[in-house]
């Protein structure tokens, strides 16, 4: 089994270190895109990981702004970037993410799981509004302000009785998580299937938080979606969420996140609990088998 991790990371150096190392198998790649508005970040980062094969810090990179296509761009960079090697699987993750259980236990679910897509979604009902109305206000980079919010309601009322775009024709809709984890062969399907029918890219200008349909549409509009499991494998508290964003978890939720069947959980941070996020490390760290090779990132600052 090999496996790659395709990181979204727009700040906390150290944080992201902690994830690589956490991530440590002769077994697993990871990719990380930087949001380009952290040139800070990305040197850090490349300064680190220049000469670790495993680590790839892509050049190519977007200025990512939350619910717009940027943060999709942002996607497909690192999914080019990872489908010029063959993995088994490719899983899709944030910098805010981290493991709830062992790498050997990830790589062993994936063997025991080969040929399933872990995207989860369903039809997008009631939310048709996010890609058949103009949402003029996604790529703002003020769009989670007050003032932007509002405007962007105002805009939208009307639209959704009165409006239906003409995109995405052909194509059954859906919604929901941004995080997945797929086989190498649905990946290459992706990327082919937009390099070519290139009004698909199109079609996504002035949808909202594109990021949770674009792959969902690919994905469940092909034969794939025969083998598609509806679980992200991410553990994320959206009960208790703050201005739609999911709960930081703290040291209070060690056992919960321990006890849970997913692979990763979303979302930490540092500045807001460290000790959790060293705690899973740590519990990441313990071996499980001889290969020294498997742990070959001990150096983790």
């Amino acid at each position: 089994m090999k496996a790659a991790f395709m990181v979204l990371a727009h700040k906390s150096f150290e944080q992201i270190v902690y994830l690589i190392h956490a991530l440590h198998h002769s077994a697993i790649d990871v990719y990380i895109h930087v949001d380009k508005k952290n040139e800070e970040l990305y040197s850090q980062l490349s300064n680190k990981y220049k000469h670790n094969g495993s680590v790839n810090i892509l050049r190519n990179r977007v200025s990512v702004n939350r619910g717009g296509f940027s943060q999709v761009e942002a996607i497909l960079a690192l999914m080019k970037e990872t489908a010029q090697k063959k993995y088994q699987y490719v899983s899709l993750i944030s910098g805010q993410c981290f493991p709830i259980k062992s790498v050997d236990y990830i790589l062993n679910f994936l063997e025991e799981n080969k040929g399933n897509q872990f995207v989860e979604g369903g039809g997008i009902g009631p939310n048709f509004w996010r890609l058949k109305c103009f949402n003029f206000f996604s790529e703002n980079k003020h769009n989670r302000k007050t003032v932007i919010r509002v405007l962007d309601n105002i805009f939208r009322r009307p639209q959704k009785v009165l409006i239906r775009r003409k995109n995405l024709q052909g194509y059954g809709l859906y919604k929901g998580s941004s995080w997945f984890t797929i086989t190498h062969d649905c990946l290459k399907y992706m990327l082919n299937h937009i390099d070519q029918n290139p009004i698909y890219l199109s079609d996504y200008k002035f949808t909202y938080c594109p990021d949770e349909s674009f792959f969902h549409n690919l994905i469940l509009n092909s034969e794939y979606k025969k083998n598609v499991i509806n679980n992200d494998l991410m553990e994320i508290d959206w009960i208790h969420h703050f201005q739609g964003s999911p709960r930081v978890y703290s040291m209070d939720d060690y056992g919960t996140l321990k006890s849970s069947d997913k692979l990763f959980a979303r979302k930490f941070d540092i500045e807001h609990d460290k000790e959790i996020v060293l705690k899973l490390m740590n519990d990441a760290e313990k071996p499980t088998c001889a290969d020294e090779e498997n742990h070959k990132w001990r150096n983790v600052l």
